[in-house]
């Protein structure tokens, strides 16, 4: 049982192992992203095991254990590995369409969510309000400001303005002008 526990920890902690999560990273995101499908998955799986790869690297390396900027280096890469993992786990992105006038409805959402995401918009409440581009010559697009209607504290209604830069924040979740 020891030995195959040695040998495993040894193909975990490999730097080949290391190479290999990275170039199926890299090339997964390359074909997933040039057919527009959701990364979410593809690229949390490969970086899933390099976190179990930097953890075992440093289970079974003594060098890093005996200088502290090394093994605090590699925590931190083991740990921003795992949290590349969750963030696509957890990822959302999506659009919607709101009419002047019109309330948020979560169910007309188009949304890209991955499989770890709690679905928690139905109880946003919005109104869209008026909104108004500014172009620069050409009709180039340049700002967007759009008056938007929140429920507040005591069912009392606030207004907020959103823009390109600034998101409507609400729910968790942030909502942007396009």
């Amino acid at each position: 049982m020891i030995p195959s526990f040695k040998r495993m920890i040894g193909i975990l902690s490999s730097l080949r192992l290391t190479l290999a999560c990275l170039v199926v990273a890299g090339i997964l995101i390359a074909i997933v992203g040039e057919n527009r499908g959701p990364v979410d998955v593809v690229v949390a799986v490969p970086f899933g095991l390099l976190f179990v790869n930097l953890l075992a690297a440093l289970y079974t390396n003594p060098k890093l254990h005996r200088q502290v900027g090394l093994l605090g280096f590699h925590l931190a890469l083991a740990a921003l590995a795992l949290l590349a993992a969750l963030d696509r786990l957890t990822s959302m992105s999506g659009h919607v369409e709101i009419t002047e006038g019109s309330a948020f409805d979560p169910r007309l959402v188009v949304a890209e969510l991955g499989p770890l995401h709690r679905w928690q918009m139905d109880d946003i409440r919005f109104v869209q309000g008026s909104f108004a581009i500014d172009y620069a010559p050409g009709m180039k697009r340049r700002h967007t400001d759009s008056q938007v209607h929140l429920v507040g504290g005591a069912d009392q209604w606030q207004t907020v303005t959103v823009g390109d830069d600034r998101p409507l924040a609400v729910g968790g979740y942030r909502f942007y002008t396009t």
